[in-house]
């Protein structure tokens, strides 16, 4: 059972996130013990404060070292990982829960007001950030945590039901559909009710990497492709809806009669390396032009207004790549 022990100044602000659905199960299945302390009741201040004015200056009030560290003492193990939730922490990522909830012993310290003194960090073994935004303290993000971890521990829920989660395996999760089968003209996709349980499978990859691409194009820049998610875009069927290959990290043009398609990779017989593109027009769908007015128009069923907002999400997703254009 992973056991974590979460310090707060305000206790009461875990009572609904631990008698609710999966957290509340996960406990009384004693598959975690999470434990809130009050680190104010170590204070030696006898009007019980637990902050004071910073030195040098300046706006706010700063935590002081004795009641939390005093507090840590009370808690601290040979397998305890005391984690500091902190904007200057590294981001709390899929990986980064799967590697906590590998931890018998967590103790997570919440700050509040202007910050922690910085003695405080001596102490600490890892600094979590759950993002580039502040919040008025660190309870809302140690709440974000333990949620991220606790789903992961053997018997909070089911293994399947977390393998297939967005980031599991790098990757958003691909489209889920329920009954009705035809909602405001919208269908579910025929292969999910053809009962091939290899080709689900196959859409349902496909559809993770396509749905990544468009909404989180930054993941796929250390993502490692597989040998069938390469074969799946040399495939015509899968290049009319989505071009993309990734596999030399070069853009390559090529012409078929009226369209022209921008591709990474060795599915295009014939390959024209070309210099100088220039973005000329942002609709319609596709990489799309005739032999005389090749035109780059939208990717994957994005559009964009700008040819600056085009190039800018170019270079997002394509670092290490030329850009290449029509001769």
């Amino acid at each position: 059972m992973m056991k974590i022990d979460i310090l707060s100044l305000f206790p009461e602000m875990f009572d609904g996130f631990l008698k609710t659905s999966i957290i509340k199960r996960a406990i009384d299945k004693e598959v975690v013990d999470i434990q809130i302390h009050n680190f104010r009741e170590f204070t030696h201040d006898k009007h019980k404060h637990v902050d004071d004015y910073p030195y040098g200056g300046g706006q706010g009030m700063v935590l002081m070292c004795q009641p939390i560290l005093d507090c840590l003492k009370t808690l601290t193990t040979d397998d305890s990982l005391v984690i500091l939730m902190s904007p200057q922490g590294i981001t709390l990522k899929h990986e980064v829960a799967t590697k906590l909830s590998l931890e018998k012993h967590l103790i997570i310290i919440c700050g509040h007001y202007e910050g922690f003194d910085e003695r405080i960090r001596d102490y600490v073994d890892l600094e979590l950030s759950i993002g580039d935004y502040v919040l008025t303290g660190g309870e809302l993000g140690s709440m974000v945590t333990c949620d991220a971890v606790i789903r992961l521990l053997e018997g909070a829920i089911r293994q399947e039901s977390h393998e297939d989660d967005s980031f599991a395996d790098g990757l958003l999760e691909y489209p889920q559909y329920t009954r009705p089968l035809e909602f405001d003209g919208n269908v579910v996709p025929d292969v999910l009710l053809s009962g091939h349980h290899e080709n689900i499978r196959k859409w349902r990859k496909y559809q993770s990497l396509k749905k990544t691409y468009l909404k989180r194009p930054d993941l796929l820049e250390n993502y490692e492709f597989d040998k069938e998610a390469l074969e799946m875009f040399k495939d015509d069927e899968y290049k009319l809806d989505l071009i993309s290959n990734l596999e030399d990290g070069t853009i390559t043009c090529y012409s078929q009669g009226d369209f022209t398609d921008l591709c990474r990779g060795p599915h295009v017989e014939t390959v024209k390396m070309c210099k100088n593109f220039k973005l000329i027009k942002h609709s319609g769908a596709y990489w799309k032009g005739d032999k005389n007015n090749k035109v780059l128009q939208r990717i994957y069923g994005v559009c964009f207004p700008t040819a600056e907002e085009l190039e800018e999400h170019l270079n997002v997703f394509t670092k290490r790549i030329c850009y290449l254009a029509k001769t």
